[in-house]
């Protein structure tokens, strides 16, 4: 059994929301058209065969819709309704009476007829809609009267509306006048960009026209105006160009162009420098005025106007000598650049330089004047040593005068020579006192090379006057028998004893002298002539200089330099310096231990041996030096072993020890300071024979001195140049 439809399904009717009513529709439908059914055995399921409204009016239409009740076993029962949407309501349009828009909202066209929809869009010129329009279900277009009351650039427009919606509702009519006014200005659509002329160009036969658009007047009305504004520069200035744009509304646009007139071209500049020229003298002294050495001249010339001309100069001194001092006095080139500006009324500027080259020579000599130095004299001390005369300095008490002056050079420079009729070198020159005869030349120079010289000279008397020393031994008593034979004896010093004598001299030498024998010469040996420690180089000069003053070879295998430090008692053997390498010395001939190979980059030549530093060879003055054979014997020894030679005889602290020229033979280690010239930079030491405090040498000193001892060379044949006689009388 179906089920039962207990309620059929209702029609429904409803009014046009113009979105197709879907909110009723869908109620509607839910509600199964208001249609109920029941089942004996079950309940019961809905369903219709709703799929779309028809299309009638605007946004009406209709539906019949069968609803179908069906129960579990699939047995049904159905019903059928309509939903209809219609539309009764008529349209409703509302507007001012009278309206005004601005023509840009509204074609310029007297007979233009727009249609309703365009006429919603149109807002007056409060930015309100003129109409508005209540129609929910649609419309399509309805009539509208319209009528032109007035024309021209302001105008009015009479509309007559009649509202019908597409379900042919009609609504009251609407009665209203747009009236059309023009309030906004025309539109430039080109204006000519802001340019430049050049002065020399025919500005006033250029023109060029702006143009511009209306919404409302088709024909603008284009003027323009020209404003001149000028500068400091008549050929300079700018026309302020102003175009007005005019509608029949007597609304007006302006836009400006900028018309510069500009002078952009520097002024063509030509320069005329004056001659080079040359004059005798100084920098500091002679005239460089431009009225003596000329100034630059020049042509001008500009497209627009007048030039101002300016110049400036400025001198670049070369000094063309070499100088000798800091102060660079005498000749020079001046180059003298003139720097010539060129400036028009517009600031362009022409910048152009020319250079005049003065020669300034000084070629003029200085001038000398001398005073003489005294005469002078000197000892011969004990070893036969006098000490060197120095050169006299100018301006010393000791010295002489030098006077000098030069028309450019402030600071003349002078250099001493001088040459002596006797060779004096320190040592002995003869057996005892002579003259030397200096003569000194003094040249001066200036800064350019300009030199004059003088001349003059004293005498330097050398003198011995110490007495030698002689001791004799004498024979002792005899007595003498005759000749057994012919009763002969020998009365004389060969028969009966000679008397002898020994004797020294400061500079004759010495010997021994038995009556009817001839003297007899030192033997010489393997001694220490020299010991450096340069004031200035002490680092990379410091050095022992070795001599044979023997007259046989020396083998060398086996000896070595042994140093003694300060005080200590005994040497430092660790440090010894191997000699083998010197192999066999020569009579006469030197060699050079040194602590470093600068060594010949202070004296000249390369040494024999490079001992090293903290070693015999880099003694800073107060240590003890010696020269031993193989079997660690002294050979020869400078100093006293245990003493530390601070303030000593011996100190040789930057500077120099010197081996005395009569001082030849070994001494076993038993040193004598007699024998020696020592120069240190300061020691307190008394009692010494010659040693010379507070006179530090440096390298360059000493190097005068290298292979230059006093007694280089082998062993003189004879060196005893003392007269002796022996002589006796018997009573």
């Amino acid at each position: 059994t179906p089920p039962s439809m207990d309620v059929e399904s209702a029609d429904m009717t409803v009014e046009c929301d113009g979105a197709g009513n879907p909110t009723e529709l869908n109620a509607w439908l839910s509600s199964n058209g208001g249609a109920s059914a029941s089942d004996q055995c079950s309940g019961v399921t809905w369903s219709n065969d709703f799929t779309a409204l028809s299309d009638l009016c605007g946004a009406t239409g209709a539906a019949t819709v069968t609803f179908t009740a069906t129960d579990d076993c699939g047995l049904s029962t159905s019903t059928t309704a309509t939903f209809t949407i219609e539309d009764t309501t008529a349209p409703v349009l509302t507007g001012d009476e009278v309206v005004v828009i601005d023509c840009s909202a509204w074609p310029w066209d007297a007979l233009y007829q727009p249609t309703i929809d365009e006429l919603l869009t149109v807002v007056d010129t409060a930015g309100n809609p003129i109409i508005t329009l209540d129609e929910a279900c649609g419309y399509t277009n309805f009539p509208i009267d319209f009528g032109v009351m007035s024309g021209g650039c302001f105008y009015d427009h009479q509309l007559i509306y009649h509202p019908v919606d597409d379900c042919g509702n009609e609504g009251d009519s609407l009665y209203q006048v747009i009236q059309v006014d023009d309030l906004t200005d025309p539109v430039f659509t080109y204006v000519p960009a802001d340019t430049t002329f050049a002065c020399t160009d025919n500005v006033a036969a250029y023109l060029e026209m702006a143009t511009a658009v209306d919404a409302c007047d088709p024909s603008v009305n284009m003027t323009f105006e020209d404003e001149i504004i000028p500068t400091a520069c008549p050929e300079v200035y700018t026309i302020r160009r102003t175009f007005y744009a005019e509608d029949c509304g007597y609304n007006i646009a302006t836009a400006v162009q900028n018309i510069t007139v500009a002078d952009t071209i520097a002024p063509a500049l030509s320069l005329t420098a004056p001659a080079d020229m040359a004059v005798n003298g100084c920098l500091s002294s002679a005239d460089l005025s431009e009225a003596a050495m000329g100034a630059v001249t020049w042509t001008t010339s500009d497209d627009c106007g007048d030039v101002l001309v300016t110049y400036t100069t400025s001198d670049a001194n070369a000094f063309s000598c070499t100088g000798d001092d800091a102060a660079d006095e005498g000749s020079y080139v001046v180059t003298r650049t003139f720097t010539v500006t060129a400036t028009d009324c517009a600031g362009n500027t022409t910048v152009e330089s020319i250079d005049q080259t003065i020669t300034i020579t000084d070629d003029t000599a200085p001038t000398v004047s001398l005073d003489a130095p005294a005469d002078a004299t000197v000892y011969l001390d004990a070893s036969c040593y006098a000490a060197p005369v120095d050169v006299p300095v100018s301006g010393d008490a000791s010295g002489f005068l030098v006077t000098a002056s030069d028309n450019c050079d402030s600071d003349v420079a002078h250099s001493i020579t001088f040459s002596d009729d006797t060779t004096y070198t320190g040592v002995v020159d003869g057996v005892g006192s002579y003259d030397i005869l200096r003569t000194y030349t003094v040249t001066v120079t200036d800064d350019c090379g300009n030199e004059a010289s003088a001349t003059t000279s004293h005498t330097i008397s050398v003198l011995d006057e110490i007495a030698p020393d002689v001791t004799g031994t004498f024979p002792a008593d005899i007595v003498i028998y005759a000749d057994d034979d012919n009763g002969y004896f020998d009365p004389t010093p060969l028969g009966a004893g000679a008397a002898s004598a020994d004797y020294s001299d400061n500079c004759s030498g010495a010997g021994d002298q038995t009556y009817g024998v001839a003297g007899q010469v030192p033997t010489g040996g393997l001694i220490i002539t020299a010991i450096g420690d340069p004031n200035d180089a002490a680092s990379t000069c410091r050095f022992v200089e070795i001599h044979n003053s023997g007259d046989g070879d020396i083998d060398l295998t086996g000896y070595a330099l042994q140093r003694w430090t300060n005080g200590n008692a005994g040497p430092t053997t660790s440090s010894n310096i191997d000699l083998s390498s010197i192999g066999t010395m020569a009579p006469g001939q030197y060699a050079w231990i040194a602590n470093n190979a600068g060594f010949e980059g202070c004296y000249g030549f390369a040494p024999t041996l490079i001992g090293g530093t903290g070693g015999p060879v880099d003694s800073n003055g107060d240590d003890q030096i010696a020269i031993i054979d193989g079997a660690s014997n002294i050979i020869d020894m400078f100093g006293v072993a245990g003493e530390d030679g601070s303030h000593t005889c011996h100190e040789f602290e930057d500077g120099v020890a010197l081996r005395a020229g009569s001082n030849t033979d070994p001494n076993g280690g038993a040193w004598d300071e007699s024998g020696w010239i020592v120069y240190s930079d300061f020691s307190n030491a008394s009692g010494c024979t010659n040693h010379n405090s507070n006179q530090p040498q440096n390298a360059s000193d000493i190097a005068l001195l290298i292979n230059n001892w006093a007694g280089a060379g082998p062993a003189a044949p004879e060196t005893d140049f003392n007269s002796v006689d022996i002589s006796y009388a018997d009573v």
